[in-house]
């Protein structure tokens, strides 16, 4: 019987370092984002898990959406975050570009300068992106852009406004 459980324990380990060295891999795999884009996509995370905790309750849901809203309101700036072009906009006269990351929040970012309601000054390096492309930017978080609470909370569009953004 003791032989029987050394052979058990004995697999068990070979099991979980095989296991090990495939999450080592597959972490390598895949891009490197900063620990403070991690920690704020999976802070918004846990508020959209307790969103979906309250389904049918307007008022507990509201409060989940109100503490999202603060959250992202209120982050500031970062540094060094890194994501994927995915379109340069200009619409009347004002100008972004969508970025978007691997994340299971549905996070993108919208990086558009500062300017008026219509209007903004692109910056110099938005004519030559392409979608497709590695982008690293800095900037300040502004605010949420969907226009409903259940948008904000299943697909998240964060309105930064740029200070850096870079080529990889």
């Amino acid at each position: 019987m003791n032989l029987i459980v050394q052979i058990f324990y004995m697999l068990r380990i070979k099991q979980l370092l095989i296991i090990a060295l495939i999450s080592i891999a597959l972490s390598s795999c895949g891009p490197e984002y900063p620990d403070s884009q991690i920690a704020f996509v999976e802070s918004i995370g846990v508020i959209q898990s307790k969103y979906d905790e309250w389904e049918g309750n307007d008022l507990r849901q509201n409060e989940s959406a109100e503490s999202l809203k603060n959250f992202i309101d209120n982050y500031g700036e970062f540094q060094d975050w890194v994501g994927e072009v995915v379109r340069i906009n200009q619409t009347l006269g004002s100008s972004w570009v969508t970025v978007k990351f691997d994340n299971s929040q549905n996070v993108v970012f919208k990086l558009r300068p500062e300017g008026n309601l219509l209007f903004n000054e692109p910056m110099e390096i938005f004519k030559n992106l392409k979608p497709g492309m590695k982008v690293k930017f800095s900037g300040e978080i502004k605010s949420e852009l969907s226009l409903t609470n259940r948008g904000m909370m299943y697909n998240p569009e964060i309105k930064i406004n740029p200070s850096d953004i870079s080529l990889l």
